[in-house]
């Protein structure tokens, strides 16, 4: 599902490009002042750690800013959020269905739980196997693989560390809200949902912004390493 960016996407990208330079300069003095007034501060643990300040303070503050944009991209309120308004479109069609959702930020676990709570989903329905976004221990991950293959929930979450390791072959969809980082891990996703025994059975469906030029890379580039595998690999691709 290739998408457009909301008005509101769009507006909030200039406002966070045109606003960066003073914010960092203001955050840069903040993380300085926070540093020097507290002696328990973790940047003050390396032996020349007054020298590195300005530049540690600089790089923390961008980091920032760069979390803005991805909050922007793939999380914030869901009604705003151009991928999220069309998983909402294809889970509305499907709810009978069960569905295994790929994320990859902690902002979009956080804006896909507000937005199943508006469509009627108790906590209970909607488990998270994502441990890059929340900590989650091994048993409670296989406990809620288990709950879904016997039908108790009807949806998970996962990342690229539990894309592996998980028969959840009992799906229906595997909807990829994220960028997966390569293609191995995109494709172990698809595995854990389509396996030999479901075979054409599962529908993955990818979310993609098409006026996003950095992520249209990414996917470009995840694309060709596909072709690649399918040529050497072709066991390792689904439906090959």
């Amino acid at each position: 599902n290739e998408v457009t960016r909301t008005p509101f996407q769009v507006q909030k990208q200039k406002e966070i490009e045109a606003n960066a330079s003073s914010y960092i300069n203001s955050r840069k003095e903040e993380i300085i002042n926070d540093v020097k007034n507290n002696p328990n501060h973790s940047l003050r643990r390396e032996l020349n750690w007054e020298a590195t300040l300005p530049r540690k303070s600089t790089e923390l503050a961008r980091k920032e800013i760069e979390q803005q944009h991805i909050e922007n991209m793939s999380g914030g309120d869901w009604h705003n959020n151009s991928k999220l308004l069309s998983f909402n479109k294809n889970l509305e069609n499907n709810k009978d269905k069960k569905h295994v959702v790929f994320i990859d930020s902690k902002t979009q676990r956080s804006a896909l739980t507000n937005m199943f709570k508006e469509m009627g989903y108790t906590q209970n329905q909607i488990k998270n196997l994502a441990s890059t976004t929340t900590s989650i221990t091994g048993s409670e991950m296989a406990a809620r693989v288990k709950d879904f293959q016997s039908g108790k929930i009807p949806i998970l979450m996962i990342d690229k560390n539990s894309s592996t390791g998980y028969n959840l072959q009992q799906g229906d969809f595997l909807h990829v809200l994220g960028t997966p980082q390569d293609a191995s891990i995109y494709l172990q996703s698809q595995g854990r949902v389509d396996t030999m025994t479901r075979k054409g059975d599962v529908e993955v469906r990818t979310y993609k912004y098409k006026d996003n030029p950095v992520e249209q890379a990414s996917w470009n580039d995840l694309e060709n390493q596909i072709k690649l595998l399918k040529a050497t690999s072709p066991g390792m691709v689904v439906g090959e």
